[in-house]
């Protein structure tokens, strides 16, 4: 057997894992051992596997999943699913989701063997299609393997490759500019100029000379050329970031210069030849902005060669623990973890900043936070406030809270819900009861 092929064992017995270990130590395979899903789906954003070996019942994330996931980012990896004795359905079902073969427990140790040396037999022809495909999956930031991540990443592998252009929907805050990087860093362009440009932070009168250029003395101010960002971007990847603020005077030269692969900066009468990959992103649908009149039809068609969607965050809160791990290394020298109840709140919570939010909130947080742990007290109020009105209940986590609580429920239950009575044995104005009982979330009482 080939020495550079590797066995990637997903199962939640132990005991079996162990066996498999013992199973291949003759042979010129290498066994990676996971004891869950989720493991897994890190192990393969990390390294390089060439067969999966997945037990079709496990708890957390099931064999079923795991080979839907699999199949989205790394479509060309063979798997082989482990299914229970006499289970055909399971079988019958592996194979219909994508599964390359299955084997049944219990099972010989010849048998696998030999099933695995027919997948090493034809590995070399997987080889190149593997890092064709999955190459967008070693981009650093590219972080997440729920179901939404993993079809957007094979999206980026097959799109990347190409030098059409993209356009990006996604919420502010969502990656979009992630992704366009991730798209350059694939490309044949990666070794030239990848720039971004945030249409929405340029104003009016300076956006043409930005993008364009200008020679020197070509309006007041223009106390130097500037060749412009199409220039600087020529031979690699311009990334224009909310497009849609774009004016149709604009989109017009815009188009022209999609068209025609030339600029002619503001005041010149030469052109300059560009050579350059368009990523354009926007959180508004161009499709109907182009219907109601404040888009382009045309300008939309040109830019639109493949559309990707970005995830919002509330829709991959799975990827959350992987999202802080990545954001602290990045963001912190010192070994700073995120508490339980935090990691509860921020699965709880909608996140409408979506990953930018996650970041301001964890780089604060961490400014906050004693003992190398953030905890719920280190996290904005409003935070916690949003979880709380969107969950329809009302969280006592100050212990002085809770007590105010339980003297309020007793008094009004020995009152028989008297308010004035109660606030009278509180020693509180009938006001500030009010104020206490809405504040604790007390619904009203008889």
């Amino acid at each position: 057997m080939g020495t550079q092929f590797t066995v990637l064992a997903v199962d939640d017995d132990r005991s079996f894992l162990a066996s498999l270990g013992r199973i291949f130590h003759r042979e010129s395979v290498e066994i990676v051992l996971c004891e869950d899903g989720y493991k897994a789906l890190e192990t393969l954003r990390c390294r390089r596997i060439d067969l999966a070996l997945i037990d079709w019942q496990m708890p957390g994330l099931c064999g079923f999943e795991l080979l839907n996931r699999i199949k989205a980012g790394y479509s060309r990896m063979p798997v082989v699913m482990l299914t229970g004795h006499g289970k055909v359905p399971e079988a019958v079902r592996a194979l219909k989701c994508g599964a390359d073969d299955f084997i049944e427990k219990p099972f010989p140790p010849s048998r696998l063997v030999e099933l695995v040396r027919d997948y090493v037999a034809r590995y070399e022809p997987l080889s190149d299609v593997y890092e064709q495909n999955d190459k967008s999956l070693d981009f650093p930031d590219l972080i997440g393997s729920s179901p939404a991540m993993m079809h957007l990443k094979e999206m980026i592998g097959k799109v990347g490759r190409t030098n059409v252009n993209v356009l990006l929907y996604g919420e502010t805050g969502s990656g979009k500019e992630v992704v366009a990087r991730a798209l350059h860093f694939i490309s044949s362009r990666k070794d030239c100029a990848f720039v971004p440009v945030d249409c929405a932070t340029l104003s009016e009168n300076i956006i043409e000379s930005e993008l364009f250029g200008h020679k020197q003395g070509a309006f007041t101010g223009a106390s130097e050329h500037r060749k412009g960002l199409f220039v600087e971007a020529n031979g690699g990847t311009l990334f224009l970031d909310e497009i849609g603020e774009f004016d149709l005077r604009l989109q017009a030269k815009l188009l022209r210069v999609l068209q025609e692969r030339q600029v002619r900066p503001i005041g010149s009468n030469k052109a300059i030849s560009v050579d350059i990959r368009l990523i354009a992103a926007s959180n508004k649908n161009l499709q109907q902005e182009s219907a109601l009149g404040s888009f382009r039809p045309d300008l939309f068609h040109r830019l639109s060669n493949i559309v990707l969607e970005v995830p919002p965050l509330r829709d991959r809160k799975e990827d959350i623990p992987a999202l802080i791990k990545h954001i602290l290394n990045k963001v912190s020298s010192s070994n700073i973890r995120i508490s339980d109840e935090v990691l509860l709140l921020f699965e709880k919570y909608s996140w409408p900043g979506n990953i930018r939010e996650l970041q301001n909130i964890l780089i604060g947080s961490v400014a906050l936070c004693s003992g190398g742990v953030v905890k719920k007290h280190d996290i904005p109020d409003w935070v916690r406030s949003n979880v709380e009105l969107e969950n329809g209940v009302v969280e006592h986590s100050d212990p002085l809270l809770s007590h105010e609580r339980i003297a309020l429920e007793s008094t009004l239950e020995q009152t028989g819900g008297n308010r004035r009575q109660a606030a009278k044995i509180l020693n509180i104005s009938e006001a500030t009861l009010y104020r206490k009982l809405k504040k604790a979330g007390i619904g009203k009482s008889k």
